[in-house]
Order: structure tokens, then C-alpha cells, then sequence
């Protein structure tokens, strides 16, 4: 596991807020 946290620059600059809210999501998720 540990791939879904990782995302490349491009996806991320082409959506932010969508790696943002997964982010929190997986850090809610881990709690």
C-alpha cells in the first residue's frame, strides 16, 4: 500500500484542491 497517498506534480498542479481533500481525508482516515 502507500501508493495512493503519492501523486506526481502534474496531476497535483492540474487539481489541487482534489489532492488537498483526499489528503485530509486519508490523514482523518488514519486516526
Amino acid at each position: 500500500g502507500g501508493g495512493g497517498s503519492y501523486i506526481s506534480r502534474g496531476a497535483f498542479e492540474s487539481n489541487p484542491q482534489g489532492y488537498f481533500s483526499g489528503l485530509h481525508a486519508a490523514e482523518k482516515g488514519n486516526k
